[in-house]
C-alpha cells in the first residue's frame, strides 16, 4: 500500500470535516466535539492499522477536532447557514468562447444579514494576505467572485465580506485562524482577479502566445511543474538563454 503522505492527510481532514458540517449547517450540538471525532472514526477507520495514521494523524485529529468546534461555535454568530464542500462551476467567454472555471469551496458560511464568508481548511502553509492580494494564490478570491456570480448551488448570489484561512496542523495550538487582511474590500479583489484571469487566458487563446514554464515566480529556486520539460536547471547552469 501507498505510504501516507500530505496528499492523502489534506484530503482525509477535509472528507471529514465536509462529512461533519454538511449535517450541521445551521448550528452545532453541544456535544459537536465528540460528534466530529465520531465522523473523524468513520474516515480513519479503514486507515488504522498504518503505525503512522495511529500515533500521529489520528492523535493530532483528537487535538484539532476539539479546538476548531470550540472555535466554530464562536465563528457562527451571525451565520445564518454553513455550505460545506460545495462545488460550483462558473463560465467566462474567453476569446468569444465558453471557459469554465471550476472550483470546490471548502465552506461557505452565509451571514443572516447578508454576504458571505469563504474558509478554506489548510492541513499545510497558508498563503499571506500579499501572495493573495498580488494574484499568487488566487484559489479564495476566485471563489468569491464565483460566489458573487450565483456559481455555487444553494448559495445564491452573494458577496464575500471576509476570506479565512483556518491552518489543522494538531500540534500546539491545534489549529490557527486567520482573516485575511487585504487592502480593498474582497469583492473588489475577486472582481479585478476574474478580470485578470479572463485576460491571461484571452492571452493564452492566441496561437502565437507561447506557454511560459516559469512566468510567475515567487522565488528563484522554487520548483514549478513545467521544470522538468523545460529543462530550466539544466539552461541554467550552462548560463545560456534557452532556445
Amino acid at each position: 500500500a501507498k505510504a501516507p503522505d500530505f496528499a492523502l492527510r489534506g484530503t482525509l481532514f477535509h472528507a471529514v470535516l465536509g462529512d461533519f458540517f454538511r449535517r450541521y449547517p445551521s448550528a452545532l450540538p453541544a456535544d459537536a466535539g465528540e460528534r466530529l471525532i465520531e465522523t473523524g472514526r468513520a474516515h480513519f477507520a479503514p486507515l488504522m492499522d498504518d503505525p503512522q495514521i495511529t500515533a500521529f494523524w489520528w492523535p493530532r485529529f483528537l487535538r484539532i477536532a476539539l479546538w476548531l468546534t470550540e472555535k466554530d461555535a464562536e465563528m457562527r454568530a451571525g451565520v445564518e447557514r454553513v455550505l460545506a464542500e460545495i462545488d460550483g462551476a462558473h463560465i467566462l467567454d474567453v476569446a468569444g468562447r465558453p471557459f469554465t472555471l471550476t472550483g470546490r469551496a471548502d465552506r461557505i458560511d452565509l451571514f443572516s444579514g447578508g454576504g458571505a464568508r469563504i474558509i478554506d481548511f489548510k492541513t499545510g502553509s497558508v498563503p499571506s494576505a500579499a501572495q493573495v492580494e498580488s494574484g499568487l494564490a488566487p484559489q479564495l478570491t476566485l471563489e468569491a467572485a464565483m460566489l458573487e456570480g450565483h456559481s455555487f448551488p444553494g448559495a445564491g448570489a452573494v458577496p464575500a465580506r471576509a476570506l479565512v484561512y483556518i491552518k489543522l496542523g494538531g500540534g500546539e495550538p491545534p489549529g490557527e485562524i486567520t482573516q485575511l487582511k487585504l487592502a480593498e474590500p474582497a469583492a473588489d479583489v475577486a472582481k479585478r482577479h476574474l478580470s485578470g484571469l479572463v485576460d491571461l487566458l484571452t492571452a493564452y487563446a492566441r496561437r502565437e502566445q507561447p506557454y511560459i514554464p516559469r512566468a510567475i515566480v515567487e522565488k528563484e529556486d522554487e520548483e514549478r511543474d513545467y521544470d522538468h520539460l523545460s529543462r530550466y536547471r539544466e539552461w541554467s547552469l550552462s548560463g545560456k538563454a534557452a532556445p
